[in-house]
């Protein structure tokens, strides 16, 4: 066994020691049930008709598990606290801060679809007592008239956990989750303002 392998065997000896945590889909008879946090205050519609905000995950990230991995690409370990769960699906909590983080700005008829496909959302450890908040997505505009995709952007936030355990897993990833918010919002202004063939994109939105 290599001094690199070893470490990390270490690492996650002692990430299971601090945080009492399992395999994934394993449920204790009691646990604790996180969030994402109160509402805050809703922001401006986005700068191009949206009449709606889907997003999407990997089977994977299907349950409500809280993931925690190791940093280390040789370690391809996914593993969930055995204590804490989500109160739903990482794409349901993720699409719900997003609707009201972005306004819905045309409700009614026309608007394009905003489809948010969630690759990463875990908590990340360096090392036994360093971890971060990841949250990887690909974003896409499709038009309302062909629901062609017109415009796609990638997204990757990390943010640094205060503790390492859920709860700081659970902050870490609420304000990663704001962070992509503002990162769409600014993707999707950098759109609007774009104007191939002489016609903005935004014009194709409605």
């Amino acid at each position: 066994m290599s001094m690199g392998a070893g470490r990390w065997l270490i690492v996650v000896s002692c990430v299971l020691l601090l945080s009492a945590c399992g395999s994934l889909g394993r449920l204790p008879t009691q646990y604790s049930v996180r969030d994402l946090g109160l509402p805050g205050k809703a922001g401006a519609p986005p700068p191009i008709p949206i009449r709606a905000i889907q997003v999407k995950a990997p089977s994977w990230l299907g349950s409500s598990a809280m993931q925690y991995r190791a940093s280390d690409p040789v370690n391809l370990l996914r593993r969930a606290y055995i204590g804490n769960r989500w109160a739903a699906a990482p794409a349901e909590l993720v699409e719900v801060a997003l609707q009201r983080a972005l306004p819905i700005s045309n409700p009614e008829g026309g608007g394009c679809v905003l489809l948010v496909d969630l690759d990463e959302f875990s908590q990340v450890f360096s090392s036994a007592l360093d971890s971060y908040a990841l949250v990887e997505a690909r974003l896409s505009l499709s038009s309302p008239r062909d629901d062609a995709v017109f415009a796609v952007e990638q997204a990757s936030i990390r943010v640094p956990a205060a503790t390492p355990d859920a709860q700081g897993g659970a902050l870490a990833l609420s304000v990663a989750t704001g962070k992509l918010a503002d990162d769409i919002a600014a993707w999707l202004a950098s759109v609007a303002s774009e104007a191939p063939s002489g016609t903005k994109s935004s014009a194709r939105c409605r």
